[in-house]
């Protein structure tokens, strides 16, 4: 469970439902036709890059920017400065 810690499924047990990103996008992208943009997990241009060998025409990067003082992330949505230093610019 990559995107965020958001719950996949809710048609079986949480446990039951656990299917990390890469995973989901290959068995997706393989059965429709509409564009498919992975997201959840995604950090860097590895992680893109292998969404798109995977079939994504897409990988969206979220979270990890929310720490750049670019973001305007309020304090009470930007991580903890004990996680991160909100002055990095991206």
């Amino acid at each position: 469970m990559e995107a965020g810690g958001h719950r996949t499924s809710f048609l079986a047990r949480a446990e039951d439902a656990l299917m990390g990103t890469f995973a989901l996008t290959q068995l997706v992208a393989d059965r429709v036709k509409a564009p498919v943009i992975a997201a959840g997990g995604i950090s860097d241009a590895r992680g893109i890059r292998a969404a798109l060998t995977l079939g994504a025409q897409a990988g969206q990067l979220g979270t990890a920017f929310l720490a750049c003082e670019e973001s305007g992330a309020t304090p009470s949505t930007a991580p903890p400065s004990s996680v991160t230093n909100r002055t990095t610019r991206c």
